[in-house]
Order: structure tokens, then sequence, then C-alpha cells
């Protein structure tokens, strides 16, 4: 006596397939909010001369290959860009507009103004993920 037993895999790589759309969505969306946050951040943190770098600092996704990425940059075709540059890498000595604007937001403005916005909030970053990510899969 033989038994035969068939498994017809299309729902399984049709229900593998969806997962996979329904992540690489999250994650997109996941990178679009970090990146609109620390672009923010950053923001807070630009020396001021004429506001012209705290307008050109941006938040932007993409991807590589299978991985969602965030930048937070200074358009090289930017007005701010070759001023942006020189403060976010060398010594800076706050002018009247950066002390009020610390004074207003709280934040050190001045040198590394980009990787400050990333590394004073990485806690923050990491929630951001995860409750995004969260947030995709309990419906």
């Amino acid at each position: 006596m033989a038994v035969k037993i068939e498994w017809d895999f299309g729902t399984v790589r049709a229900r593998i397939g969806a997962g996979d759309a329904r992540m690489r969505s999250a994650a997109d969306r996941a990178m679009s909010d970090v990146a609109s946050f620390v672009a923010s951040e950053a923001k807070d943190r630009t020396p001021v001369l004429t506001g012209a770098l705290t307008m050109d600092v941006t938040g932007e996704t993409g991807r590589e290959g299978d991985t969602a990425i965030a930048a937070v940059k200074v358009p090289s075709n930017s007005p701010a860009a070759s001023y942006a540059v020189k403060m976010h890498e060398e010594a800076y000595n706050p002018g009247p507009g950066s002390i009020d604007k610390q004074r207003r937001t709280g934040q050190r403005v001045g040198k590394k103004y980009i990787t400050r916005a990333i590394d004073d909030n990485r806690e923050k970053i990491r929630r951001i993920l995860i409750e995004t990510l969260r947030k995709a899969f309990e419906k």
C-alpha cells in the first residue's frame, strides 16, 4: 500500500512574496521617518549666517540592493554648499545668529551638525525604526 502526499507550494511562495513586499515597504517608510527626523535635528544644530545652510539640509532615502538607506546631507549644488563642509568639519566660533539659535533650540550649534544629530539621537532613531516596523506588521 502506498500513500501519495502532494502539496502545492504556490500559496506558500505567494505569501512569502507578499511578506517580503510588506517588509520592503515598511523598511522604506522607516528610513523615510529616520531621514526626516535626523534632518530636522541637524537643522537645529546648523550654524547661522544667512539661514541658507539650515534650509539646505535635506533628508533623502533610497535603496542599495535590498537595503533601505537614509542620507542627510547638504546637496553640492545648494547655495550653502561651500559653507556647509567648512562649518561641519572645521573649528567654528559661533556668531550672534548661531548663539541666538543655540539658546532657542537648546542644541549646540556648529561643528559636526549632521553627525551630532545622529549621535545625540541613536536611541530615538532606534525607536522610530522599531515602531514603524511594528505598525506595519500589526495589521
